[in-house]
């Protein structure tokens, strides 16, 4: 079963998330967590009741959210053991988002004075930067000017956010400029609507063109008017202004696999719960982040057994070939034994003996080395039989019961040889 896409994490989703944390403010940081290679949490205090922020910035599972389950805790990284200096002991004041960007700002008062934890959720630019007085303490991933010309994070150097999308907000588009948005992609409507409106998700372009009575996949040049979709902006823009959100998580077979800041018309074939909207996304993060650490695991051993199954061919088949050379040495031993009984009968220099064999009117043709005597031919033949013999030993796991070579068969020689 393939791993399913990262959920989205939109910017909706981000404010409904912040909502959240009002109740938090005035709290108190107790401790700081390294929770994944790109992620820390946040224990705040408020009140008698601990809370748990988490935020990720890995490429795949960039979120920020409260979290209700005990998450492992690993070696704190250098931005970490940071944030543990500057903002373990200090207050939460609020959270702010710029309007429709992924971006939140978490304002802490520290020992130091006033101070703001970033936390940029956009895919492989993710990024957690600590900042004091509009100056950067430290970032989860520096971006050197050799990376990155336009804009560079390390510590020492003013803070700056990043570029402002060109694309205009629900509450700022208009229809015309819709239209002509959608149009010019070419693209699905679902997937035009992310890139002309600031701040909309996939899931949430899907929904909104649903509610219309429209095809997602539909082509923008099918579109007549924009005015449902222009109306369906201005109801999120509302809903985001007010914080009315009603977060919904949403189940396939019990397991989590969606969540929304209010009820997806897309989604009804699904299994709907009312929930919080940091307990919707850690319920559907958790499980993604599982089936991905199961498929990652199962793609691992399946590499290393396909791995051991070529080994184990290899080795059959130089077992095989071992096996194959192996079955020369009876006939290697041969030609010593028949090389020694007809020494005598062989001339220096010749290339080839031809002498009879074991059995009547059998006769044997034996390569010679010319540089070499009879004798000396017959025990490199002997030489090269006791290497294979040891092979076959060894491939065969078992020895032979054979004596020294050949002195029974050399009995079993024509008569008459000398």
């Amino acid at each position: 079963m393939p791993v399913q896409p990262a959920p989205g994490f939109d910017s909706v989703v981000l404010s409904a998330v912040l909502r959240e944390l009002v109740p938090l403010a005035g709290g108190r940081v107790v401790r700081i967590t390294q929770t994944g290679k790109m992620e820390v949490t946040l224990h705040i205090r408020t009140r008698g009741t601990a809370n748990a922020l988490l935020l990720s910035v890995d490429p795949e599972t960039a979120r920020l959210h409260l979290v209700s389950m005990k998450t492992p805790t690993f070696p704190l990284s250098p931005f970490a053991q940071l944030l543990r200096r500057h903002l373990e002991g200090a207050r939460f004041l609020h959270a702010e988002q710029p309007p429709f960007e992924r971006i939140a700002l978490l304002h802490f008062e520290t020992l130091q004075g006033p101070m703001e934890l970033v936390a940029e959720f956009m895919g492989r630019h993710s990024n957690l930067i600590l900042v004091h007085k509009g100056t950067i303490l430290g970032a989860m991933k520096t971006v050197p000017a050799e990376v990155s010309r336009p804009r560079q994070i390390y510590p020492g150097i003013p803070y700056l956010p990043p570029p402002p999308s060109r694309t205009p907000t629900p509450e700022e588009i208009c229809e015309e400029e819709l239209l002509n948005g959608l149009k010019r992609s070419g693209k699905p409507l679902w997937k035009a609507l992310p890139g002309v409106v600031r701040g909309i998700g996939p899931s949430l372009a899907k929904e909104l063109i649903v509610r219309c009575g429209l095809d997602p996949n539909a082509s923008p040049f099918a579109l007549q008017e924009g005015r449902c979709i222009l109306r369906q902006l201005r109801e999120v823009a509302d809903l985001v202004t007010h914080g009315a959100y009603s977060p919904r998580l949403y189940l396939a077979e019990e397991i989590p696999v969606a969540f929304t800041p209010f009820p997806f018309a897309s989604l009804s074939h699904l299994n709907a719960i009312p929930a919080t909207m940091s307990a919707s996304v850690e319920a559907v993060y958790n499980a993604f982040l599982a089936q991905r650490q199961f498929t990652e695991e199962r793609k691992s051993l399946r590499s290393s057994i396909e791995q051991h199954l070529r080994r184990l061919s290899r080795a059959a088949s130089d077992l095989q070939k071992t096996l194959e050379e192996a079955q020369e040495s009876d006939r290697l031993r041969t030609f010593g034994e028949l090389l020694l009984a007809y020494s005598s009968q062989i001339p220096p220099g010749a290339s080839e003996a031809v002498v009879p064999g074991y059995s009547e009117g059998e006769e044997v043709r034996i390569p010679l080395d010319p540089r070499l005597c009879a004798v000396e031919n017959a025990q490199a033949y002997f030489k090269r039989y006791s290497k294979l013999r040891a092979a076959r030993q060894v491939a065969g796991g078992r020895g032979t019961a054979e004596g020294g070579p050949g002195r029974d068969r050399i009995s079993r020689l024509p008569s008459g040889v000398s």
